[in-house]
């Protein structure tokens, strides 16, 4: 007899909470991690900060990359368990892993690169730049 998934038996409002709760406490630890960045950015100095929430938009793509990454490796993992093709699954594991170590090679390689000219030409001259990067 074929087991019976948990998301075919089980009361709706039960399933969403045991989703969300553990999605809520990962969003409120990331929230926190950048609460905890700021307040000792500032005890630096008001360029610190600044520089801080100029960097922000490179450190939400490389979020938004390893999390579509990660997205993806894991509905075709689910797809194929589903489908009972373990051996797929066990591939398209390995494959996401590898994707996720090459994508995270690249993202900084480009960000070592490109860092110099992104944070040059978004900020003052002189002003905050120099917190950007390490030199």
């Amino acid at each position: 007899m074929p087991q019976q998934s948990a998301l075919t038996t089980e009361p709706i409002p039960q399933l969403v909470r045991r989703i969300a709760v553990p999605a809520s406490i990962g969003y409120f630890f990331n929230t926190m991690y950048n609460v905890v960045d700021t307040y000792f950015a500032g005890l630096i100095s008001t360029q610190a900060l600044a520089s801080l929430s100029l960097s922000l938009p490179v450190f939400f793509i490389i979020i938004a990359t390893g999390t579509g990454v990660s997205t993806g490796a894991t509905a075709l993992i689910a797809n194929a368990l589903g489908a009972g093709k373990r051996q797929d699954a066990k591939l398209y594991a390995v494959q996401g892993i590898s994707f996720g170590i090459l994508t995270a090679l690249a993202l900084t390689a480009l960000g070592l690169l490109l860092s110099p000219f992104l944070f040059g030409s978004w900020a003052p001259k002189g002003s905050t730049s120099p917190w950007c990067w390490i030199t």
